[in-house]
């Protein structure tokens, strides 16, 4: 018998289900809070994932069966330790994914290393922001995820009214109630996929290229996470693996997955956004693999768990690109039932979807957090044939023919690649 355990019955695990049989896997376990979460696994049990000790003790895991625990939480990575050490196996530095978690620890350490790269500082209170100067501010929760209440200020916005607002909103979010106010750094933004092992590697498993949604302008929402595009140089591909690896290495991560964001100005400056000891979801389970013949991320990090080395640097082979699509409804009603794979060519394959949020007469407003987005589609083709021009154009056609046409079309579809650091 082989187990995954899995911490957080999020949706975007499913795709663990899909390939168990690929993986060797004979069940996939679900912990999560709810009784009936979003992903059920083959068996549920109703825990907090907070809770390292309790979930250890329950009866329905057998842990000599247990091949690894996975997590896409931020806040069940502590407890995923915790697992794993108690199962014998490696684990991360304890400080190293509190440095990780907290945004703030983060900065510190990339200030430290000399990558930082921008104004970062964390305020106990509003008071103690001083940076009245006409610039643009970003004010974050410094312990939370799921890019929830943001703010972003500039010019005449900078005001005390507007920050102590602005201070209160994310500080609600954070479980040390303490915010983190950045400078806001515009330019496109990448996320590096990231295993380190025991013995100082880092293998660089994917890099993506960031598109937000055009029609929210007070917060900016992942809806494509592009995989190795043919946009992207290989010099530029080997530029971010290897800052990457510098921000892994800052925080003294080991023996753990790394989900960088980061954002490259228009003067090619490299700026950290934010960094998980963790990977997420359909990432984990099939983004990366699809770039990748010869290995699987998850069979990677079960093995550097047991002590086995990764590649240092980048590990796949350029060839294919994956793309994580959530639909981006333009803001109306829905007239009748399509997707994206009706618009798309021959050799654009989706390994997996959820459309459950695309229906007949639904009114489709602008998505102001991760989780409010329409459905999701897992593609994978050749680098050459799954471009954002393609995608793009399937997506502009998609939406002519989903939207009533008399409809008012809030913010036409942006086809740039600008990204913020959310």
């Amino acid at each position: 018998m082989k187990d995954l355990v899995v911490l957080g019955g999020n949706r975007l695990h499913a795709g663990f289900s899909l390939r168990k049989k690929e993986l060797g896997i004979d069940r996939v376990i679900v912990v999560d809070w709810n009784k009936r979460p979003d992903y059920e696994g083959d068996v549920t049990i109703c825990c907090d994932i907070k809770d390292a000790e309790a979930i250890w003790n329950r009866p329905e895991i057998c842990w000599d069966n247990v091949w690894c625990v996975y997590t896409s939480a931020d806040a069940a990575v502590a407890s995923q330790a915790w697992l794993h050490k108690k199962m014998g196996l490696q684990i991360p530095d304890k400080n190293a994914l509190v440095r990780a978690q907290v945004k703030g620890e983060s900065s510190l350490c990339w200030e430290k290393a000399g990558i930082l790269h921008k104004y970062s500082r964390v305020l106990n209170g509003p008071e103690e922001f001083d940076r009245y100067d006409g610039r643009n501010y970003i004010w974050k929760p410094n312990c939370s995820s799921g890019s929830r209440n943001i703010t972003i200020l500039g010019g005449n916005e900078v005001t005390f009214a507007n920050v102590e607002k602005a201070w209160k909103l994310a500080a609600e979010a954070s479980s040390d109630h303490k915010v983190i106010v950045e400078e806001f750094c515009e330019g496109t933004e990448y996320t590096v996929e990231m295993l380190g092992d025991g013995m100082g590697n880092v293998g660089v498993y994917g890099i993506s290229k960031k598109y937000h949604t055009p029609y929210n302008t007070k917060n900016k929402i992942a809806v494509k996470l592009h995989y190795c595009p043919n946009d992207i140089s290989n010099p530029q591909l080997e530029k971010l693996a290897s800052f990457g690896q510098q921000c892994y290495r800052a925080l003294g991560l080991s023996s753990s997955f790394g989900h960088l964001e980061v954002i490259v100005k228009p003067d090619n400056t490299l700026v950290p956004v934010e960094m998980g000891a963790r990977s997420s979801g359909f990432i984990a389970s099939h983004l990366v693999d699809l770039l990748h013949k010869k290995t699987s991320y998850l069979s990677d990090y079960a093995g550097v768990l047991r002590g086995e080395a990764v590649k240092d640097g980048i590990t796949f082979d350029g060839n294919t690109s994956s793309m994580y699509y959530f639909y981006d409804v333009r803001p109306g009603t829905g007239q009748q039932m399509k997707t994206i794979m009706d618009f798309l060519p021959d050799g654009i394959v989706s390994y997996a979807h959820d459309r459950n949020g695309l229906s007949n007469g639904r009114h489709f407003s602008p998505i102001e957090a991760d989780h409010e987005r329409y459905g999701y589609e897992i593609l994978g083709g050749k680098r050459e044939v799954l471009t954002i021009e393609t995608v793009a154009e399937a997506e502009q056609k998609w939406n002519d023919a989903v939207i009533c046409p008399k409809q008012n079309r809030i913010g036409e579809k942006r086809d740039d690649d600008k990204g913020t650091d959310d």
